[in-house]
């Protein structure tokens, strides 16, 4: 997680930091279905759309600059319906899961 950008954007107010983690997760479980709706339906509009709206708030809180870079690529992959995006769509889909395992894990310890 990128503790400094959260830290400088929030402040230093742990509380707001806690809320905007919170609302991350709330996010990641409706974005994470539907990128696995879009891939076991092969509805590449959907997979555009769910990674377009993704990358902001995982810019924010990712600390792998070039994951935000890669659902970019997975975008435009998706949003033209050019092959291997269902491939970039497991990828980014076992990548964010494993973003949110790390957010749960920072938000059950010291933060």
């Amino acid at each position: 997680m990128n503790f400094p950008n959260l830290q400088s954007i929030t402040h230093g107010n742990r509380q707001v930091l806690e809320e905007i983690l919170s609302i991350f997760l709330q996010q990641a479980v409706v974005e994470m279905a539907e990128l696995n709706q879009a891939l076991a339906s092969g509805d590449y509009t959907r997979m555009s759309d769910t990674v377009h709206s993704m990358r902001t708030s995982i810019a924010y809180i990712c600390d792998d600059g070039t994951f935000p870079e890669r659902l970019l690529e997975l975008e435009f992959q998706a949003k033209n319906n050019q092959e291997g995006w269902k491939v970039l769509g497991e990828g980014a889909l076992k990548e964010y899961e494993g973003l949110v395992r790390r957010v749960k894990e920072e938000m059950g310890g010291a933060m």
